[in-house]
């Protein structure tokens, strides 16, 4: 699909909690539940960096988010960068919603210089489409918005068989 400015202003510009819903359902609808991401964020082969510097350079972020959108790779991984000085908050998730409904496949890491934003603003960025974040020295990742399903879990991560062998979860112990 190829965007137009015109277009992705008329995106930008929705309430906050709509933005972040669309986002919300484009991650859900691309992402892999439970993919192991780490090769990809240490090594990517193609990382795109997009400073938010202030209300003036919004329009620069749309239109280079446009850009990497509309180009015939997307990038494995676009850091997001608040910059000095940072914009508002609600500005900064709207630019992470916007980047996840352009680069629905992208993988959406916030740089570490957002840990200095409140734990508040940063589930607001997991929420709108982030893959990761940086909270009190940790990596947060929000490697799937759907709800973990405990039997699925255990089978994938212990070789659950469902009879409570395993050892790590009550299956078949009823």
């Amino acid at each position: 699909m190829i965007y137009y400015l015109e277009d992705v202003r008329k995106v930008y510009a929705n309430p906050l909690p709509t933005l972040i819903y669309f986002a919300q359902e484009i991650h859900q609808q691309s992402q892999v539940a439970d993919a192991v991401q780490v090769a990809v964020w240490d090594h990517p082969e193609t990382l795109e960096r997009v400073v938010v510097e202030s209300n003036e350079t919004t329009e620069k972020c749309l239109e280079q988010l446009i850009a990497l959108s509309n180009s015939e790779k997307h990038p494995d991984v676009v850091e997001i960068d608040a910059g000095t000085p940072s914009i508002g908050v609600f500005e900064f998730v709207r630019i992470v919603a916007v980047a996840r409904i352009l680069l629905p496949k992208t993988l959406i890491r916030l740089a570490e210089n957002c840990a200095a934003m409140s734990a508040g603003a940063l589930a607001l960025c997991l929420s709108a489409g982030a893959n990761s974040a940086f909270f009190a020295g940790n990596m947060l990742e929000a490697m799937s918005l759907r709800p973990l399903d405990v039997t699925e879990h255990h089978k994938k991560v212990h070789g659950c068989k469902g009879d409570g062998s395993c050892g790590h979860c009550t299956c078949g112990k009823h």
